[in-house]
């Protein structure tokens, strides 16, 4: 059965067994409602995408540098953060220079591969506020806005390079 949101085809839902014959028309029309169900919910979601200023404010451009061996970040020349909010933050700041992503879900970030996060589950949003707040009292061009329950929005308004370091 096709699997649809927002007009477009996300995949396709197959249910098998090794026994012939096992699924009928009843689950057949149940697994149809079911899909049904989460086309008609994902329409009523917003977008996980967001308009960005049509032109970011005037000034120098911020550089910032990640150094892989222990994910600190600086932020011309002068240190953020380090760790795995440090490693968030770089991920953010990728998908923002790549795509120009601004929205996310802790969802999201928690089975991200590249982040290679640990497996306590509490342990993303404490290095998100400790993220917010860090950002807060040390980098006034960029901040994490909460947006709704598990949901943040990464305010930019500078623009930034991003350098690699890899010692």
């Amino acid at each position: 059965m096709p699997v649809e949101a927002r007009g477009q085809l996300l995949g396709i839902f197959c249910l098998q067994s090794e026994r012939p014959g096992r699924f009928g028309s009843d689950d057949e029309a149940i697994v149809g409602l079911g899909l049904s169900l989460v086309s008609t919910a994902s329409r009523e979601l917003p977008s996980v995408t967001a308009e960005l200023p049509a032109e970011l404010p005037e000034g120098p451009t911020a550089r910032v540098r990640h150094y892989a061996e222990d994910d600190s970040v600086f932020v011309d020349k002068e240190y953020l953060i380090k760790g795995v909010a440090g490693r968030v933050l770089w991920r953010l700041l990728q998908n923002y220079c790549e795509e120009r992503r601004v929205e996310f879900s802790n969802k999201e970030i928690r089975l991200d591969p590249h982040l290679d996060l640990p497996d306590i589950k509490d342990n993303l949003e404490a290095r998100l506020i400790l993220l917010r707040r860090r950002l807060h009292d040390r980098c006034d061009f960029l901040q994490i806005q909460n947006t709704g329950r598990g949901r943040f929005r990464l305010d930019v308004t500078r623009e930034i390079s991003l350098q690699e370091v890899a010692e």
